[in-house]
């Protein structure tokens, strides 16, 4: 490797200005579309993330995703759309979505950790 330069870090420093808050769209199989997903603050995700370390069920597990996808997908918080599914809790709009499918709200939930490297920490924690 190289030595870093000044010119190099804010180079870096810029690029992760435009990261910080983009947006992908990340296809699911179940429903045959794809999602827009914003990428949240670090902050919020590791918080959500920390509770994964509480979840010791698969309905907690489960819970944690619903609760990242809900949070970076803004088409989710749609009252019409939670109303439509007779959601009473936000979050529940989800697994509501994605008809009750625990594989497609973890591969979904997965996808949005790969936009903070989080997938790599999960799949070896796994392991």
């Amino acid at each position: 490797m190289r030595k870093a330069t000044l010119e190099d870090l804010l180079a870096r420093a810029e690029q992760a200005k435009k990261d910080r808050m983009r947006t992908v769209n990340v296809d699911v199989k179940k429903l045959g579309l794809s999602l827009t997903i914003v990428k949240q603050p670090l902050n919020a995700v590791s918080k959500i993330m920390d509770m994964a370390k509480q979840a010791d069920t698969i309905e907690g597990a489960v819970d944690v995703y619903k609760e990242l996808i809900y949070t970076c997908c803004p088409l989710l918080h749609d009252k019409k759309l939670q109303e439509a599914y007779d959601c009473h809790e936000p979050y529940d709009v989800v697994s509501a979505v994605l008809d009750d499918n625990i594989y497609e709200i973890q591969a979904l939930g997965m996808k949005i950790l790969g936009l903070y490297g989080l997938d790599e920490i999960v799949q070896s924690v796994k392991n």
